[in-house]
C-alpha cells in the first residue's frame, strides 16, 4: 500500500515537473488548481469575479464593473521576477530536498532567488503549522508536555547559530497511545511563556506529566 501511494506521488512529481516547464501551462495549472478555489468577491455588485487573460496579464474582474486585478495579488507570487513556470519548479525542488546549488543549475536561476523561495516556502508552512494547532486535553485527560532546542551549524563547523525552542503537548489515551497534539515555537522556556501557553493550548481540569522543569512546578496551583 505504501509502495502503491509512493508511485502515486512520483507519477504526480513528474506531470507538475513537465507542466511547469511550459509557462501556458504552468498558468492554466496555477488558475485552476490555486485560483479558482478563491475567487474572490466584488465588493460593489458582490458577486464573484471572473479570471480573464490578455497576452501576460491574467487578472480578475467583475463581469459588471470590469476592474482589474492581478491574480498573483495578495499572493506569495506578487513579485515575481522570473517566470511563473520556473518559481513553481524552484518551490517543487525545494520541496522535494534537493538543494539549492542543485535547483540552481538545474533551472540556469541564480542561488539568491532559490534561497528567497525557499524562505517563503518556510514562512508559509509555519503559518499554516501555527494556523492548525488545536486546544487539547478535557476532563480526566493525561497530557504530556515537554520543550526541546533546535539549532543548526552547516556542516557543524562555525559559530552556534540562533537557538529556537519548541514547546509542545500530546494527549496519552490508555490502550490507544497518542490523540490530539500540539507544537509551537516559543522566545524562551521561561515560566512568564510556557504557563500562557499552557493555558492557551491545554485545557483545565487535566492531568499533566511533565520532566519538572522549574517552569511546570507552579501548575498544580495554576490549576
Amino acid at each position: 500500500m505504501a509502495r502503491e501511494r509512493d508511485l502515486h506521488d512520483e507519477e504526480n512529481i513528474s506531470s507538475l515537473n513537465k507542466l511547469f516547464f511550459n509557462e501556458t501551462s504552468a498558468w492554466e495549472w496555477f488558475k485552476k488548481e490555486i485560483i479558482a478555489m478563491n475567487l474572490p468577491m466584488c465588493r460593489v455588485h458582490r458577486c464573484y469575479q471572473r479570471i480573464y487573460h490578455e497576452k501576460n496579464y491574467h487578472y480578475y474582474a467583475c463581469p459588471k464593473c470590469k476592474i482589474k486585478k492581478s491574480i498573483l495579488s495578495g499572493t506569495s507570487f506578487c513579485r515575481i521576477k522570473i517566470g511563473l513556470g520556473v518559481t513553481l519548479l524552484i518551490c517543487l525542488y525545494y520541496w522535494l530536498g534537493i538543494q539549492n546549488k542543485t535547483i540552481s543549475l538545474l533551472l540556469s536561476v541564480d542561488k539568491d532567488t532559490v534561497g528567497y523561495w525557499g524562505s517563503v516556502i518556510r514562512c508559509a508552512c509555519s503559518q499554516m503549522w501555527n494556523e492548525r494547532q488545536q486546544v487539547i486535553g478535557g476532563e480526566g485527560t493525561t497530557v504530556e508536555i515537554d520543550e526541546a532546542i533546535w539549532r543548526k551549524r552547516k556542516y557543524r563547523r562555525g559559530r552556534k547559530k540562533k537557538q529556537v525552542w519548541i514547546f509542545g503537548g500530546v494527549e496519552r489515551l490508555e490502550g490507544v497511545g497518542a490523540g490530539k497534539r500540539f507544537m509551537v515555537v516559543v522566545p524562551n522556556r521561561k515560566k512568564e511563556t510556557l504557563i500562557p501557553t499552557i493555558h492557551k493550548y491545554i485545557k483545565a481540569g487535566i492531568i499533566i506529566i511533565s520532566d519538572q522543569w522549574s517552569a511546570h512546578s507552579s501548575l498544580e496551583t495554576l490549576g
